[in-house]
């Protein structure tokens, strides 16, 4: 049986009616799905997270860090992310909620959070099969087509952030890709912004028209 092709959210709205979708059904989700689309990480560096990995102080008011390094299990890849103001405050108001209902801030815990407990009685992460099986099952209530799965909101950072006039050099940089084409291939840029290209380049010197004899000395 062959594997479905996952697919980017290509439009704003889609982007935004699932994630709104997200906030009301599963906050944990919600911010899975944030940090796949703002980042570009893999579902298993998500999962990776720890509370602990994206604050920066412990004091009296949580505070978060402006910078993560996270090094991606599959390739060994180090990403440098910086942490904009809006996910800062995504993630604060993440782990305020989770302190406020545990009682406590664990720092060793995971980002996000299994309804399961581990082996060992303690806070785990969920797995990823069942990470991909919410974000699908939401993605349909959201009325998007199509296969999405965790891997389809990675790729949609990357076709964002093309749209955004990152240049696919960099972005091959950013996923630590061995080649343009593969990242070319990786954003699902549509075959129409490649053929745009060859109407919008062009040169040349225009050619001599035979000028036409004069019949009848007009």
């Amino acid at each position: 049986m062959a594997l479905k092709r996952t697919e980017p959210l290509k439009t704003v709205q889609e982007i935004n009616i699932l994630l709104r979708l997200l906030k009301d059904w599963n906050q944990n989700y919600y911010m899975f799905a944030l940090i796949a689309i703002n980042w570009g990480l893999r579902c298993s560096d998500i999962l990776g997270l720890t509370v602990g990995d994206v604050i920066a102080g412990t004091g009296k008011r949580v505070q978060i860090t402006d910078r993560i390094v996270v090094m991606e299990r599959k390739t060994k890849h180090e990403r440098h992310i910086e942490i904009n103001d809006q996910m800062k405050d995504a993630l604060y108001e993440h782990i305020k909620k989770r302190e406020k209902k545990s009682g406590r801030l664990d720092l060793s815990a995971p980002l996000i959070l299994s309804q399961k407990r581990g082996d060992d009685k303690g806070p785990k992460a969920p797995s990823r099969q069942h990470a991909s099986a919410i974000i699908n099952v939401a993605a349909k209530k959201a009325g998007i087509r199509g296969h999405i799965g965790t891997h389809g909101l990675r790729k949609t950072f990357v076709y964002q952030a093309w749209e955004q006039n990152i240049s696919v050099d960099v972005l091959q940089k950013i996923l630590g890709h061995s080649s343009v084409a593969i990242t070319h291939r990786y954003a699902c840029i549509p075959l129409e912004y490649e053929i745009e290209a060859y109407k919008k380049v062009s040169f040349g010197v225009s050619p001599m028209r035979k000028r036409v004899k004069k019949r009848n000395g007009i």
